[in-house]
């Protein structure tokens, strides 16, 4: 039996959005003709607080919190520096961890890879143990140096002396943490693996038929990766013998699409992964992120339950609320996030105009992307001075109110206040929430590191606009590494 819903959610986001939003009333022609359209809160004047409460109070949308794969102990202990935003979100039911598995180990400097959630090791306490790291080399697996990261659904590692995954490894780890419901999405995409086959199949097809063919497919499959686990950009070349991608050749559609999947399945499957490395090709093709990121829209990653009610939970749109991290979401006007970039926004807009004129089950896509960097704002519990500092701040920021001529004059304004704070409070503040501030800060680690904290919600936080709160981060991002020496 169907679960009956309390309200229609798509009329309840129409009226969260529309104030700030009122083209979202013109619906029924809009969407069927775009199938896509975006709106970035960290733009919007609509109150934090009102945002937050209506995620609480609909309880069948969860929006994700993108992650990517490798160490969230810090996370869920509250040690994480600039990443304790992930904690916020999760902590308070505001959205829940959707995992990225596609990203690639650090490298020794932590110069390439990822060097945020540091995949290649295991943070323990306030130490980082490097994780022997090993790939596929024709016959047999062997141990890899870190010269260059290495793509890691591809990898192993050794847990007491057996083998394992080193995506297994690491969600294993967050499943035994038992904090929150983390989810893969990987697992999102490879449940509807069938379904995905046929939507690379003729989104391949329209890409063939574009003029600009190479930049179509592009938006489709970005990189090559090889089973010893490199992994670099490539084109894909169509000629009348099949497709060229790098290295890599397959003989027709069907050939590149089951190579396509291969990534998902050593995420998802890694024994069968295994047991089949011998007939697997060495180059396989990577769906690109814009693809990885509709999929995900379309297959509901935002709703907590596989039975999705369409009449009421995604026509005449499905709202897709995302937490977007420093890179996707950034913190506007300072750092708008690469999805505002126009070229992002055309593909996701082209790929769905193509899936939902061949695929009639999937519906139309308003993604409602929401800054995760507001809550950099959130003070942990070990420094209560920082709580009362940020509070005046956010107090002196609201009752300036937001009667400007543009958001250029706000954004001045705000910057000044920020400024006169900052220097109020630079001695006094703690080093741990400065060094949140500083650009591509990932989890800190060593002798200076606490061992577990909360973050704390400062009064008027909720009162703030998001565009207000982007801005004050934003100003921080600029003014500390500026004036204060990163310890």
């Amino acid at each position: 039996m169907k679960k009956i819903l309390s309200s229609n959610i798509v009329e309840n986001v129409i009226e969260l959005l529309s104030e700030s939003y009122p083209n979202l009333l013109n619906l029924s022609d809009r969407y069927q003709a775009s199938c896509f359209d975006w709106v970035h809160l960290g733009n919007s004047d609509i109150e934090v607080g009102k945002v937050l409460d209506f995620i609480r109070k609909s309880p069948e949308l969860v929006p994700p919190r993108t992650g990517h794969l490798g160490n969230w102990d810090p996370i869920i202990e509250g040690r994480a520096g600039a990443l304790d935003f992930n904690k916020v979100i999760c902590d308070n039911k505001f959205g829940y961890p959707l995992i990225y598995c596609f990203n690639q180990t650090e490298d020794v400097e932590l110069n390439q890879g990822d060097a945020v959630y540091l995949p290649g090791s295991k943070i323990e306490g306030n130490n980082r143990v490097l994780l022997p790291l090993y790939t596929w080399n024709g016959e047999q697996f062997i141990e890899r140096d870190r010269t260059i990261p290495l793509f890691t659904p591809f990898v192993f590692t050794k847990v007491k002396g057996k083998m394992q995954s080193l995506a297994n490894f690491h969600l294993n780890r967050c499943k035994d943490l038992n904090q929150y419901e983390f989810r893969s999405e990987a697992n999102i995409i490879y449940s509807q693996k069938d379904l995905v086959k046929k939507l690379l199949y003729v989104l391949m097809e329209d890409a063939e038929n574009q003029i600009n063919s190479k930049r179509a497919f592009q938006n489709l499959f970005s990189h090559v990766a090889t089973l010893e686990g490199t992994i670099k950009r490539a084109d894909i070349l169509v000629d009348s013998n099949g497709y060229r991608m790098g290295e890599a050749y397959f003989k027709n559609k069907d050939e590149f699409i089951q190579s396509a999947m291969i990534p998902f399945q050593a995420v998802v499957d890694s024994c069968n992964f295994v047991s089949n490395l011998h007939q697997l090709p060495n180059h396989v093709p990577i769906i690109s992120n814009i693809l990885s990121g509709v999929l995900s829209a379309i297959f509901h990653s935002h709703y907590s339950s596989s039975s999705v009610q369409r009449d009421c939970m995604t026509q005449p749109f499905n709202p897709h609320f995302h937490w977007g991290a420093r890179d996707m979401a950034g913190y506007p006007p300072r750092r708008k996030g690469y999805f505002a970039e126009k070229s992002t926004t055309k593909s996701y807009k082209k790929i769905l105009q193509v899936i939902v004129r061949h695929f009639p089950e999937v519906d139309p896509v308003l993604l409602v992307l929401l800054p995760s960097s507001i809550f950099m704002l959130w003070p942990v519990d070990l420094y209560r001075y920082d709580l009362s500092a940020v509070e005046e701040l956010l107090e002196d920021v609201i009752e300036s109110g937001d009667s400007y001529e543009n958001m250029e004059q706000m954004h001045s304004h705000i910057n000044k206040m920020v400024e006169r704070w900052f220097e109020k409070h630079k001695y006094d503040i703690s080093t741990y929430f400065l060094n949140r501030f500083y650009p591509g800060s990932g989890i800190p680690y060593g002798r200076n590191t606490h061992n577990f904290s909360n973050p704390v919600e400062p009064m008027q936080f909720r009162k703030l606009t998001f565009r207000q709160a982007c801005m004050i981060v934003g100003c921080l991002m600029e003014i500390v590494p500026k004036k204060e020496k990163k310890v």
